[in-house]
């Protein structure tokens, strides 16, 4: 007996189809300060690591980096996290937030303002817990970061002094 073996191609329309890699960039940096303390997965699952990174918030509302809809507005433990899930599967995470101005089920655009800023840590800076997950793999949050933008002003020989 001879078994053949037919594959059929099935078309999902696009809204239904899975993007197979995450989106470069975010279009919007949620904080502008610097990273502070970067990602270092864990080597299990439940072992030591950082599967997020800080960024130094100063006073600066907290902004979505991509448009999507928020999954989760709430506090674990007492600290206040939003969930954003987007388009392309990629899931966002933003933590140690004051003010949370969004809720579960909000469809939000980029750079739209879901807290009005990040707490305090240990020394004292306002700092942004920042996590990413695509297919359900934390990925380095840093390197969806847009580069953040320099203006260099001259200045006169007076001003060195």
């Amino acid at each position: 007996m001879i078994a053949i073996a037919c594959a059929a191609a099935v078309v999902l329309p696009a809204s239904r189809v899975r993007a197979e890699s995450p989106p470069a960039k975010f279009e919007v940096r949620p904080v502008p300060g610097s990273v502070s303390r970067g990602w270092s997965p864990p080597v299990s699952r439940f072992g030591r690591g950082h599967i997020g990174i800080l960024i130094v918030a100063g006073t600066s509302p907290v902004r979505a980096g991509l448009g999507g809809t928020v999954t989760f507005s709430g506090s674990v433990a007492g600290i206040r996290y939003v969930t954003v899930r987007h388009s392309s599967g990629l899931v966002v995470r933003y933590g140690l937030l004051t003010d949370v101005t969004v809720v579960r089920g909000q469809s939000i655009a980029s750079g739209a303002v879901i807290a009005s800023g990040a707490v305090p840590s240990g020394r004292g800076e306002r700092v942004l817990h920042l996590s990413v997950a695509f297919a359900g793999r934390n990925l380095d949050p840093a390197s969806f970061l847009p580069a953040v933008r320099v203006h260099l002003a001259a200045r006169m020989p007076s001003d060195l002094r």
